[in-house]
């Protein structure tokens, strides 16, 4: 037998060999495969289920020392001077941290726990709250001290992972543009006087305040979260605000939910609801919609987190197309797929889409 006649004869043996070999790398990689999914999916439970449980530890403890001090030094103040507030045990107009988080709380915004700080010699008690809104990146999470009036009295970060965070010049004069503020704060005011230029980070801040400021508000049975009706001044609301009404004046009541910030009532009786969804693509969708007898009568563009190539569902006259005339169950019938099919922003379509729905059953229940 010739050496060619024993390489073919070996062949078909190698050529097997080669395919188990094959068969087995492919087992392998379909084992893995169904390894990573079970685990992402496991990790998608546990995200879903289970709740991170606060703490009071010795750095937040410390953190809030400095912006509510007892008069003692880190240790003692976190041994007796520092606690958190259990809400079931009563002595609040709030029972349920839980119930208050989903009631005004969302996706992007909420209130993670409530402190108290004694002060070791007079006896004086602060309220200091710990709440989250949403980044650039992930959640900002701030401590906010409050005095008698439920004014903020100190503030500071507690974590946070922006990327531009460093962006942040003077972070110390940041937080003093809080110093004495209650009720809703605009991002853009703290900017005007900070010259911060990092707005999703900035917006996460502002974010986690208003909630926060709401909170403590309501923890003395203020139904409205230290808000009240007041007339609208500010030109850059009064322009929005022209889009949609020919109203000469306006009174703003605060509802800050998690999808309503609240209503605008022109003196001409337009009713004005500005809602949002935390649908966007980056962060909340907000618009004006003016609304009479549970019918869309104009929408305007407030602010989103729309990607910058996004134009389209910043029109406001593209908006009025989609939306005038429509009701809440027309609302629910569009397609935000298809809506999003000549655009490919199907998360801006949704974002405000369910703005739109959510102004309309605020409308709905207050009528």
């Amino acid at each position: 037998m010739t050496q060619t006649q024993t390489l073919r004869q070996k062949s078909p043996r190698s050529q097997n060999g080669r395919s188990g070999a094959l068969g087995n790398t492919l087992r392998c990689v379909l084992v893995l495969g169904v390894i990573a999914v079970v685990c992402v999916a496991l990790l998608a439970v546990a995200n879903r289920f289970l709740k991170t449980e606060i703490q009071l530890d010795k750095d937040t403890s410390a953190l809030i020392n400095q912006i509510a001090p007892t008069g003692a030094d880190d240790n003692t103040a976190h041994a007796s001077y520092i606690k958190m507030v259990d809400l079931g045990k009563g002595g609040y107009a709030l029972g349920d941290l839980d119930a208050y988080n989903k009631k005004y709380g969302s996706s992007s915004r909420k209130v993670r726990a409530l402190y108290t700080s004694t002060h070791k010699d007079t006896g004086k008690v602060t309220l200091v709250v710990e709440a989250e809104g949403k980044g650039y990146v992930d959640a900002v999470v701030m401590l906010i001290a409050y005095d008698q009036d439920n004014k903020i009295s100190g503030i500071v970060t507690k974590s946070q992972s922006e990327s531009f965070w460093s962006h942040i010049k003077d972070v110390d004069q940041l937080y003093k543009a809080f110093i004495g503020t209650s009720g809703k704060i605009e991002s853009d005011s703290i900017a005007s006087q900070t010259g911060v230029t990092v707005k999703y980070t900035l917006d996460g801040m502002v974010s986690a305040v208003n909630i926060a400021n709401d909170f403590v508000a309501r923890l003395g049975g203020d139904d409205q979260g230290g808000q009240t009706l007041v007339a609208v001044t500010d030109p850059e609301k009064l322009e929005k605000l022209a889009v949609v009404s020919d109203a000469q004046t306006f009174l703003f009541t605060a509802v800050d939910t998690a999808t309503v910030a609240g209503v605008y009532a022109g003196n001409n009786g337009d009713y004005i609801v500005e809602a949002a969804s935390g649908l966007g693509s980056h962060s909340e969708v907000t618009l004006l919609v003016k609304i009479e007898n549970g019918t869309v009568v104009k929408v305007a563009h407030v602010s989103d987190g729309f990607s910058e190539y996004v134009q389209f569902f910043r029109d406001n006259t593209e908006l009025n197309k989609i939306f005038a005339g429509k009701t809440a169950a027309d609302v629910a019938a569009l397609d935000a797929k298809e809506l999003a099919s000549s655009t490919g922003a199907t998360k801006s379509a949704q974002g405000v889409c369910t703005a739109v729905a959510n102004a309309l059953a605020y409308a709905a229940e207050e009528a």
